[in-house]
């Protein structure tokens, strides 16, 4: 290996370290502007000389890779003036804005000024400006402060395969920046912003809020998705005003939702107050007064004969899981319990690799059943690294899939509801079976499927099967699997799903959220508690909902906002956000993380755990003595340590209805996946109503066009919409957005996402 000295210390390295890595390894800093170390080194920038004696010319740092016996200069005087004849081009244009620009107190240039000196100025021509563009709800670029070192140009193309961000024109009229859109916001926009080394792009939702050094940052984990991304919560007075991404674990990147998808803690229509029913109105009372009130009204139907349940979100923290559990089996005496609140039928399942860094050195992977962009995001862009860069074969049966198709070396795009069709052909065909007859009506043709089972059975593939994979649909993947010698991993609705499987929070005969509905309008069941979950927002039935909501002796919602379901509500008790309460969650690989709390719960607002704590105290049974939940915590790394099994769910839900014109999709945007978006404002902007998409020439042949206004049809139910035009969309059917709570999509539903439609259109 070659030996180096770097400013007289001496250094061996593996073959094709670069001087900048081998700096890094003694502890030399080399001012950087184009490097990073999760992109491709670039050597655009030249910040980065430095001296290597011997040399007639200084070399990058970032590009040049050491030799053996070289000696390194960083700090000679011909690497200094080089620094500051580069720092005084950089300035020629860059605006002296410091005190109103966000990036001041992180800003690299303005460290490099300080750190390296500050440069002469010799150029006093008015400097050419740019307008500022505001490119929607999420990002301002200001191409002024831009030192041209390309890190988002260069995320959007390695990362994500690229996008309508690069760079146009030449010389000073260099433009970075969207050919033609006025509003960009594409799924992983927040890296863009953190990748930028000075304030040419910036946050519009932290814009001018406060100053870095003003926030106080506590480490905690994303709430959205089960990935799991660490992510620095930035506090000051109460109020959550900044996200930071400062780890390269699970991944360097990190979607919008855990970037941007923090405002809903901040937001003015929190109720913080417990509210009690009287009459018409609900009414505001003291924390003691709503859990007495609760306790009682509960233990009533219970000695009455009556039967209670409890729903609860599955983004919340496992001790609340264990402690609501406890309450519902050990006070209550109820095994009514679920977390499935999405409409899934299946239990978590162990995977065969255990990280991001695993799911990149697969040979080849097969999705089916989810468009991971929108559900696992970071995980997408993992199977989208080893794509682009050659070392890996994609192969997805996903309907619609809106990012990892550009990778994929197959796509079986079938037809909405048809995907374990295709899947259960795709069997077939592993297992020299015919299976012509199983791809009628999907729209896949055979060709494709030949092509897949070929390219699975030369390299050793990833399985993924994704959350609208039913029961049968998991078994079906399964045996895929089995014959390719792959155990799949399977993937669930919610942050922290796995760990509310994992402490139980289900019911040992196998009910589903369906089943005690139902049981909720035979009358069985006569008292619901219900957490951090819109049933009429998420649910997949909302017919369903309301009739089991309506037919409830007592509801007890346990939330953040005034939500549909809130409304049916006989008593409302505040609940935290997760910047405000610390716990255990448990990530898609089953890796237990640690949430902490970033700042007090707001007013009388309580996390889940507490609030059984204080029924179980006022019932008169008290699950014991905790504090904080660090007390919880013991409890749950222990049960967190057992083996669980899950009852069976084989059977449990039905085919697919799709009686109409067009088979759909009822699938959720991006900007509208994830914890509580409807009240993030930046996400509400980018998607403020529902749509419907189709294929282009399946559209015209129906004769509509891009943006027209059209009638929906489904089972009875017309919602009026816009239509819009994707590539992607399989021809013959359809997607509609879902996830809103002002637009009641989901009564359109009964149990699954799949529905027939009818399309007309709409009179002025």
């Amino acid at each position: 290996m070659p030996k180096v000295v770097i400013d007289g210390i001496e250094i061996e390295v593996p073959p094709g370290t670069t001087i900048l890595n081998a700096a890094q390894r003694v502890g030399v800093e080399i001012p950087v502007f184009c490097y990073h170390p999760y992109l491709k080194p670039a050597g655009i920038c030249r910040m980065c000389l430095v001296e290597v004696e011997g040399m007639p010319r200084l070399l990058p740092a970032c590009i040049t890779e050491v030799q053996d016996g070289w000696e390194i200069y960083t700090n000679s005087d011909r690497v200094k003036d080089a620094r500051e004849w580069l720092l005084e081009f950089v300035l020629v244009n860059h605006p002296l804005e410091c005190p109103i620009c966000d990036e001041a107190g992180e800003c690299e240039l303005q460290n490099f000024v300080f750190k390296f000196g500050e440069p002469r100025k010799r150029l006093y021509d008015e400097p050419f400006k740019y307008p500022t563009r505001y490119l929607g709800p999420l990002i301002v670029h200001q191409m002024n402060r831009c030192v041209l070192c390309r890190r988002c140009v260069r995320f959007s193309d390695e990362a994500m395969g690229g996008t309508d961000w690069g760079v146009y024109e030449r010389g000073y009229r260099t433009i970075v920046g969207p050919y033609e859109r006025d509003v960009f916001a594409q799924k992983y926009t927040f890296n863009m912003e953190a990748l930028c080394p000075v304030g040419a792009i910036t946050s519009n939702i932290y814009r001018y809020k406060t100053r870095i050094w003003k926030l106080d940052f506590t480490n905690s984990v994303c709430a959205h998705c089960e990935v799991g991304c660490w992510l620095d919560l930035g506090e000051r007075d109460g109020q959550l005003l900044k996200v930071l991404h400062r780890r390269g674990y699970p991944s360097p990147w990190i979607c919008d939702k855990g970037g941007y998808g923090f405002e809903y803690v901040n937001h003015s229509e929190r109720i913080t107050v417990p509210l009690r029913r009287e009459g018409n109105r609900l009414r505001g009372v003291t924390t003691d007064e709503a859990l007495e009130f609760v306790a009682g009204r509960l233990k009533g139907l219970v000695e009455s004969g009556g039967k209670v349940a409890a729903l609860v979100s599955p983004h919340l923290t496992c001790e609340d899981y264990l402690l609501m559990g406890s309450f519902m089996k050990e006070v209550v005496g109820s095994d009514y319990l679920d977390y499935r609140l999405y409409g899934g039928n299946t239990y978590p399942e162990r995977p065969a690799v255990d990280s991001l860094e695993g799911v990149e050195k697969a040979e080849a992977y097969l999705v089916v059943g989810e468009d991971l962009s929108v559900h696992h995001p970071v995980l997408a862009l993992s199977v989208a690294k080893g794509c682009k860069e050659g070392r890996a074969s994609l192969y997805l049966i996903v309907t619609g899939d809106s990012f990892l198709f550009k990778f994929a070396a197959e796509h079986a795009n079938p037809l909405p509801g048809k995907e374990e069709k295709v899947l259960e052909a795709l069997a077939s065909v592993l297992g020299g079976k015919d299976y012509a007859s199983l791809l009628e009506g999907t729209e896949v043709s055979e060709d494709t499927l030949k092509a897949m089972a070929q390219g699975l059975q030369e390299k050793k593939p990833l399985i993924i099967g994704g959350s609208r994979l039913t029961p049968e649909g998991r078994v079906l993947l399964k045996g895929v699997g089995e014959r390719l010698g792959i155990t799949p991993l399977f993937l669930d609705w919610g942050s922290n799903s796995k760990g509310a499987f994992q402490m139980g929070f289900w019911s040992p005969g196998g009910e589903s959220v369906e089943d005690i509905l139902n049981k909720c309008v035979s009358g069985e069941i006569k008292g619901l508690f219900v957490s951090s979950m819109d049933l009429f927002r998420d649910y997949p039935n909302g017919t369903l909902v309301k009739e089991a909501l309506s037919n409830l002796d007592f509801l007890v919602v346990h939330d953040m906002f005034f939500t549909e379901t809130v409304a049916y509500s006989d008593c409302y008790l505040p609940a935290t956000s997760f910047a405000e309460d610390g716990g255990t969650v448990v990530n898609m690989f089953w890796e237990a993380k640690k949430r902490n709390r970033a700042f007090k719960p707001k007013d009388e607002s309580m996390p889940l755990w507490q609030v059984a704590l204080g029924l179980s105290r006022k019932w008169g049974r008290p699950l014991g003595d905790f504090g904080t939940v660090e007390d919880v915590t013991p409890l749950v790394r222990e049960r967190l340590s057992q083996v669980v099994e899950a009852p069976s769910t084989l059977g449990g839900v039905k085919a697919a209805h799709l009686k109409g014109d067009i088979p759909a999709l009822f699938e959720y945007p991006f900007y509208r996946a994830g914890m509580r978006t409807d009240f993030c404002n930046a996400f509400v902007q980018l998607v403020p109503e529902p749509y419907v998409t189709l294929n282009p020439e399946y559209g015209d042949e129906l004769g509509f066009k891009n943006g027209d206004i059209v009638i929906m049809e489904v089972d009875g139910n017309q919602f009026r919409m816009k239509l819009f035009f994707r590539d992607e969309v399989p021809r013959g059917g359809a997607i509609v957005s879902r996830g809103f709570s002002d637009f009641p999509i989901t009564r359109a539903l009964k149990g699954l996402w799949y529905r027939g439609i009818e399309l007309r259109a709409a009179k002025e």
